[in-house]
């Protein structure tokens, strides 16, 4: 950590979890490991800047020169997990192969005939 010209302080940090997840494909739970690096700012609260810039080191507001750097690590814990995760192996089910009926098909005894 160091502070900037600004008054703002800039932190660099590492963090490695393991963690369970629950596949999207099998619904199974299964165990996968994150490691993330990250760079943040933070500033005195109400100084954030408004522009958005996906280059640019995140900004945290602190109040009263208090920092957390505990729940900075914990929301970009949250920030890396893959929001759709998928066991290795898993597999998608084979589709059949009949044809999908057509959407308006049961609209055909409707219609009128001759």
């Amino acid at each position: 950590m160091r502070r900037t010209v600004d008054g703002a302080i800039a932190a660099r940090g590492e963090l490695e979890a393991r963690i369970v997840q629950t596949c999207v494909v099998s619904l199974e739970p299964f165990a996968a490991v994150v490691a993330e690096r990250f760079h943040l700012r933070f500033v005195p609260a109400g100084t954030e800047t408004d522009a958005i810039d996906p280059d640019a080191e995140d900004e945290v507001p602190c109040a009263d020169g208090v920092i957390d750097l505990g729940e900075a690590a914990a929301e970009q814990l949250a920030l890396a997990l893959d929001p759709y995760p998928r066991r290795p192996d898993a597999a998608l089910p084979e589709a059949a192969d009949a044809p999908a009926p057509h959407p308006f098909a049961s609209l055909a005894a409707w219609k009128p005939r001759g």
